[in-house]
């Protein structure tokens, strides 16, 4: 019996999880942060911390749900799963305020917080600003050469 629950074994079994792991639906990031970094802890129990930190950083980074925060991160090459941790964070956040709560990395949409407009709505609309038609255009150069000149002849008048 000692045999089979032996530490030992436990370590197998924890490397070996480690690694297929995968964050789960509905978990937070810092929960799988977390999950990995206790498996990492079981399966590589007498490594020193530099080893634990790479092994679970790599561990971290490879199962997390958002693939292309994730990208990011590792060309940022954590040291250490809380580091990785707090710049996915950052990159989310960042992602957020630059695209909005649209999209996530993952690719799949989110809620729209705007409407969708088409071409249609734009026309039907009265406060849409329309371009002016070339004969439109015309007829306001037009007014514009008609009001120089009453201005050009007024000063013709005054000065002689």
């Amino acid at each position: 019996m000692k045999r089979r629950f032996s530490k030992k074994e436990e370590a197998s079994a924890a490397r070996r999880q480690l690694q297929y792991i995968r964050q789960l639906d509905g978990e937070t990031i810092e929960e799988y942060a977390e999950r990995v970094h206790f498996l990492t802890m079981d399966g590589y129990y007498r490594s020193n911390n530099d080893i634990l930190d790479q092994i679970g950083t790599e561990a971290f980074l490879r199962g997390c749900q958002e693939q292309e925060a994730a990208r990011i991160v590792i060309e940022r090459n954590p040291r250490t799963i809380n580091e990785a941790l707090k710049w996915i964070k950052s990159s989310l956040a960042n992602q957020k305020a630059i695209y909005g709560a649209r999209k996530s990395y993952s690719g799949r949409p989110q809620s729209y917080s705007q409407r969708q407009v088409t071409f249609s709505d734009m026309n039907d609309s009265d406060h849409s600003p329309q371009r002016p038609t070339a004969l439109q255009h015309s007829q306001r150069i037009e007014k514009v050469d008609n009001s120089l000149q009453t201005d050009i002849k007024d000063l013709v008048s005054l000065v002689g």
